[in-house]
C-alpha cells in the first residue's frame, strides 16, 4: 500500500513540475540591433533575449543590458525590445 502511494505521489509531483515548467517556459534567442554611434558610425550588435508570458502580454527581456519591453504577440514584443535596445545603446 505504501509503495502505491509513493508511486502515485511521484506521478503527481512530476505532473505538477511539468505544469510549472510549461507555465514559466522562456524562449531564449539571439537578435541583431543596429546602433548609430557618433564615433563608430553604424554597427550591428548581437544580443540575447528571453520571452515569457505575463497575463495577456509577452515580455521580452534583453540579457546583455537591463532593458525589457512587451507586446500582445511574441513578434510585437521582439520588435519593441529591438527598438528599446537600439535607443538605449545610442546614448
Amino acid at each position: 500500500m505504501l509503495c502505491n502511494f509513493k508511486s502515485f505521489l511521484g506521478s503527481v509531483v512530476s505532473y505538477v513540475f511539468r505544469i510549472i515548467i510549461s507555465f514559466f517556459e522562456k524562449i531564449s534567442e539571439k537578435l541583431y540591433v543596429i546602433i548609430n554611434d557618433d564615433k563608430r558610425g553604424l554597427f550591428m550588435k548581437n544580443i540575447k533575449y528571453t520571452i515569457h508570458k505575463e497575463g495577456e502580454h509577452y515580455v521580452a527581456q534583453c540579457m546583455n543590458v537591463d532593458v525589457s519591453s512587451f507586446g500582445s504577440t511574441v513578434e510585437e514584443a521582439i520588435d519593441n525590445l529591438t527598438e528599446a535596445v537600439e535607443l538605449y545603446l545610442e546614448d
